[in-house]
């Protein structure tokens, strides 16, 4: 799961589910209301989704994480997903990850295996020379 929070003072929750779909909702700042659902995609077919990380540098650049051993990288503007690049890291669910703070694209996983892998991964269909 992850959080992002904007200028304008909304907040997002990112949750990848057991369902194989990551999920987008909206926090409301008043605990009365409940979080409101406002996308869904499926991110690994047939399988857990261990997790999600949206790039520091860029927010529309998600990290997710699955059962089947791979950590695929997306460019999902809020509302459009442009599409997913896998990266097969083993035969075992990829567990947790991380991005690097400073170097955009740097990130690590570790899966169940213990295997500790550092990626440097480029988002689709985006410039990350935009990014400062």
């Amino acid at each position: 799961m992850t959080i992002q929070r904007d200028p304008s003072g909304e907040t997002r929750l990112i949750v990848g589910t057991t369902g194989s779909t990551i999920e987008t909702l909206i926090l409301s700042p008043d605990s009365s209301n409940p979080p409101q659902l406002i996308h869904s995609f499926k991110a690994h077919e047939g399988t857990t989704v261990w997790g999600c990380k949206t790039m520091p540098q860029k927010p529309s650049v998600l990290l997710t994480l699955g059962g089947n051993g791979k950590a695929s990288v997306w460019n999902a503007i809020p509302g459009v997903v442009l599409g997913g690049e896998d990266h097969l890291l083993g035969d075992c669910a990829v567990i947790s990850a991380d991005w690097n703070q400073s170097l955009p694209g740097l990130c690590a996983t570790v899966g169940l295996n213990q295997l500790l892998h550092v990626l440097f991964l480029r988002p689709p269909l985006s410039d990350l020379s935009s990014l400062s």
